[in-house]
């Protein structure tokens, strides 16, 4: 359990640090304006992944845990197949309406607005399915292998993303 915890706390750390260096970035190299644009659509997104997972996320932490202590492995590949149907559809449904309320209520507004809330639309499903894999890594009782995408890998993505197309020279 210690283990766990301090790798936990260590992932933690370094997420907030690379959200940190990340956000200076974004905000130095896009200016007021554009990085309140990013943060607006990852709001969005982030906002959106809640109710597109329907609560299945907590449904697959109690149930991967007990199937995967009866070694029904049938059971939970059901399971995450059926949960992962239904919360892309919801998802992507849920994605749709959104850009089509966003592009019908922007007659004449910021277009950069609307191109970035369209962006977070399409990010909305694949935000919602990563919610899913993180509970089904929590029931396997894996937090920290779970939670190393979500808080490493893809903030590492984004910022070196971010240099290698506004500082290619530093790369």
């Amino acid at each position: 359990m210690l283990r766990g915890s301090a790798g936990a706390f260590g992932l933690k750390v370094a997420y907030m640090g690379l959200s940190l260096l990340t956000s200076i970035l974004l905000a130095s190299l896009l200016g007021a304006d554009g990085f309140g644009i990013y943060a607006y659509a990852v709001a969005w997104t982030s906002l959106l992944s809640i109710p597109a997972t329907l609560g299945l996320d907590k449904l697959l932490i109690r149930e991967v845990a007990i199937n995967h202590s009866q070694s029904a492995w049938g059971s939970m590949a059901g399971l995450w197949r059926w949960a992962n149907q239904i919360v892309f559809v919801v998802s992507f449904g849920l994605a749709l309406v959104g850009a089509g309320i966003a592009w019908s209520l922007s007659r004449g507004t910021n277009s950069e607005m609307l191109l970035a809330f369209c962006m977070a639309m399409v990010a909305l499903p694949l935000a919602a399915l990563k919610n899913l894999r993180l509970a089904a890594m929590k029931g396997l009782h894996q937090v920290v292998m779970g939670q190393l995408p979500d808080m490493l890998i893809a903030p590492l993505l984004l910022l070196g993303l971010t240099m290698w197309h506004y500082c290619p020279e530093l790369i």
